[in-house]
């Protein structure tokens, strides 16, 4: 599974694949190394 993510501090966007089966775990924006970062929500087609 793929979450697309994005990062409150400098506002980059990306994705990030997930296992569900790992639980919770910290996330951290590839480009500025900050822990605020939130997931979007999924895009209706």
């Amino acid at each position: 599974m793929e979450e697309q993510l994005k990062c409150l501090h400098c506002g980059f966007e990306y994705k990030m694949a997930t296992d569900a089966k790992k639980g919770l775990h910290e996330r951290v924006c590839p480009r500025c190394k900050s822990n605020s970062v939130r997931r979007l929500p999924d895009k209706k087609e």
